[in-house]
């Protein structure tokens, strides 16, 4: 793939997840309905939630459930926060009128005190089991024999007392609706203002608003336990309409203004703009200093481009030029024995012996090849084996000294990187350029993404419910990847060093092609030589060692460096740092875990399950990007009683 297309891949990618997550997190500012519908919904969920609201403060709700799972849940109801009671009380609460519930269902109410009442005749023999499975403030149906996969419709009428901060000259009145409930998959609240009292309204989170007449229609959608609010800035003379509690506020509109400006913060604002102009940046930065000039070349070439050390083509051409891997060294094996400078034992497979030590056309890589074969010959050899047995050995016995040093050199020759000849070639922009082992780059994107989804849970809800922390969780995701780039992407490469990368990818298709490879004649022993070497070296000398055996062809240096390859590799993996065994999860620890995160609710369906599962998986990771989320999910509900509100 050559680096325009690189960029479009990369590039959309960074757009996608941008869109994705200020889709997710109701960042896009004409895209009032953030909550996407259908997604992640689980086994049970409230299909359409309708609400009327009267300025005299009557609410009337209908909940169309959709519950996928047979024999789980046995009730469905809503919550206040704020008390609810049929007696008149000298706080703001919630007067219970009427209950409608689903067909063959118990309608009750627990008031603030926690007393129930059930609200139908043939239902007064449940009032002990409704007893202990109602919270306070609850309303709702309760179905003995647990409700069957299907539609359940609820309906509740309410007369709402609140508060009413007033000045002379507007009140305000905050309505929260919900904020631990199922996910929403539609929202509609109609607002009936006939005498047109409402001066502006605000919701939480926003949602699309507008005015039909003497209506104001709010619809939209939403996740598990989202904060669904609606402020409202009235004309004082509801106060005489509402049956409330009004008390006297100066600055209503500005006390109210400033709460949105501080939900919408310039910090907040910037982030999104971020992770909405990047790729835009990153098309900008591409087309000002990373666009190279354009080249025809094959689709495949059968010859090498040029006479380059193995080692030079694995480092800059194989993959990213700052890059050295393990085929560049087994390359180079193979073109010093080609050389006679070393030579491979073609009988045992699994012997060097160092020839020419001092010839005068090795470079610096060479000699530490060279040098390193010497320093761990015995009996004038270097046996693969044999250096596989004496790493395990010391592993073995704990000789972490000697293992580094040991560990140290072959890093040497397996991660080798030559600053100035790469300097020549190309110049690198992103962390491939920074001079880090590649071990360690190989490591830096999973850390990122996992501590996306591992620092939200060690921080709590708090991080999950700030807008500003989960938008820059995405920018941090976006910038992960444009800076995980290959290093010419948004560099440059020198000359017309582009070209030759091009030729070699152009070498590399050729010879990762068996039909293309088998055309050739297997009588040129040195043709096929030098295929291997440089196959080796771009990563793809496997192709090319099939084809010499399915030919019959007599290099018997190939099968020796795949065998010398097996025992290198696992003297060098027997050399890596041993982890302590200290602590770790488990045992009482894991299952006190388990029960924190399920104990602050009472289970209302069979037995609560000790695992989260698949579903609320799926829901906790989802939530951890939306940023809209004013309220997490505050407890693990598995098989617990539905709560609508």
């Amino acid at each position: 793939m050559n680096e325009e297309r690189q960029a479009a891949v990369l590039i959309g990618i960074v757009a996608l997840i941008g869109l994705g997550g200020l889709y997710l997190t109701g960042g896009i500012p004409f895209l009032e309905e953030p909550f996407p519908a259908g997604l992640f919904l689980g086994d049970v969920y409230v299909d359409s939630y309708r609400a009327d609201l009267y300025l005299n403060g009557t609410l009337a709700e209908r909940f169309d459930y959709q519950v996928k799972s047979s024999g789980k849940y046995r009730m469905l109801y809503r919550n206040w926060k704020m008390p609810l009671s049929s007696q008149s009380l000298d706080i703001p609460y919630i007067e219970p009128l009427s209950i409608l519930p689903t067909s063959g269902a118990v309608p009750y109410v627990r008031d603030h005190n926690g007393t129930v009442q059930i609200l139908s005749a043939s239902g007064n023999r449940y009032n002990s089991e409704i007893a202990s499975l109602a919270l306070v403030n609850e309303a709702g149906g309760y179905y003995p024999q647990r409700f069957s996969a299907g539609q359940y419709q609820m309906e509740y009428l309410f007369r709402i007392h609140p508060y009413l901060e007033c000045d002379q000259e507007l009140c305000h009145w905050n309505l929260m609706l919900a904020n631990e409930h199922l996910p929403y998959r539609q929202i509609a609240i109609y607002i009936h203002d006939p005498d047109e009292l409402i001066v502006e309204l605000f919701t939480h989170p926003q949602l699309r608003t507008q005015k039909e007449g003497e209506i104001w229609v709010i619809t939209g959608g939403s996740p598990k336990d989202e904060l669904i609010e609606v402020e409202m800035l009235l004309l004082p003379q509801s106060a005489n309409i509402i049956e409330g509690f009004s008390r006297e506020v100066s600055n209503v509109y500005q006390r109210t203004v400033s709460a949105q400006e501080g939900e919408g913060s310039i910090l907040l604002f910037l982030l999104r703009s971020l992770v909405a102009a990047l790729p835009m940046l990153l098309i900008l930065v591409y087309l000002l200093i990373g666009r190279e000039k354009r080249y025809t070349v094959p689709r495949a070439l059968s010859t090498p481009p040029s006479r380059r050390r193995p080692w030079q083509v694995n480092m800059l051409f194989k993959g990213d030029a700052f890059d050295f891997d393990q085929d560049g060294f087994y390359a180079t094996l193979l073109d010093l024995h080609k050389r006679d400078i070393i030579r491979i034992d073609t009988i045992s497979g699994t012997e060097i012996m160092v020839l020419s030590p001092s010839a005068p056309d090795l470079d610096d890589y060479e000699r530490r090849v060279i040098e390193f074969l010497q320093d761990n010959s015995r009996g004038g050899a270097f046996s693969a084996p044999g250096f596989e047995a004496e790493v395990k050995s010391l592993a073995k016995s704990n000789d972490t000294v000697q293992l580094a040093g040991l560990r140290s050199t072959m890093d040497e020759i397996l991660h080798y990187v030559d600053k100035d000849v790469v300097s020549r070639h190309a110049v690198g922009r992103g962390i491939r350029a920074l001079g880090i082992g590649i071990q360690t780059r190989h490591l830096i994107l999973p850390l990122i993404w996992g501590a996306l989804f591992i620092v939200p849970f060690i921080m709590g809800s708090g991080v999950l419910g700030d807008p500003v922390a989960i938008t820059a969780m995405i920018l941090l995701l976006q910038s992960s990847l444009a800076v995980s780039a290959p290093s010419t992407l948004f560099g440059r490469w020198k000359e017309d060093y582009y070209k030759e990368k091009l030729e070699w990818d152009a070498f590399r298709t050729f010879l990762g092609d068996y039909a293309m490879i088998q055309r050739y004649s297997p009588g040129d022993l040195n043709m096929w030589k030098e295929w291997l070497i440089y196959g080796t070296a771009l990563g793809v000398g496997d192709k090319v060692e099939k084809a010499l055996k399915d030919f019959n062809i007599p290099i018997p240096e190939a099968v020796a460096i795949h065998t010398i390859h097996t025992s290198f590799g696992h003297a060098y993996s027997s050399s890596s740092p041993k982890s302590s065994s200290s602590g770790g999860f488990g045992g009482e620890a894991g299952a006190d875990l388990a029960v924190a995160a399920v104990g602050r609710r009472r289970w209302r369906g069979e037995v609560a399950p000790s695992l989260l599962s698949p579903s609320d998986t799926l829901g906790t990771i989802m939530s951890i990007i939306r940023a809209s989320n004013f309220l997490f999910w505050r407890q693990i509900r598995g098989n617990e009683i539905l709560q609508a509100i």
